[in-house]
């Protein structure tokens, strides 16, 4: 329950695109309280069945474990209206940056 998030927190960021993955959905958000710029994942349907909903959870265990430099860090996740969100914060650098 420590990273349960509310996308009431957060303004969509209409500067940016979203961009439409095999997972789902990507947008780009800003944390109202202090501007912190996240991206937020949707994913594409509803996860309705068991199974589904374990798996999302083992993968936000893996998220909130993950600490390396070049993985953004793991802000929270939220389900609202039958979809399910994860938030992370938004990298200050390109992945190439990073790896080259």
């Amino acid at each position: 329950e420590k990273y349960r998030i509310s996308l009431k927190d957060f303004v969509r960021d209409k500067k940016r695109k979203e961009i439409i993955s095999g997972f789902g959905v990507v947008s780009f958000y800003i944390r109202k309280k202090d501007n912190l710029k996240c991206v937020v994942k949707k994913t594409r349907n509803g996860i309705t069945d068991e199974a589904s909903q374990r798996s999302f959870y083992r993968e936000i265990e893996a998220l909130v474990k993950c600490v390396h430099p070049t993985i953004v860090p793991f802000i929270g996740f939220c389900v609202e209206k039958k979809k399910w969100y994860y938030c992370s914060c938004r990298s200050k650098k390109w992945v190439t940056s990073i790896l080259y």
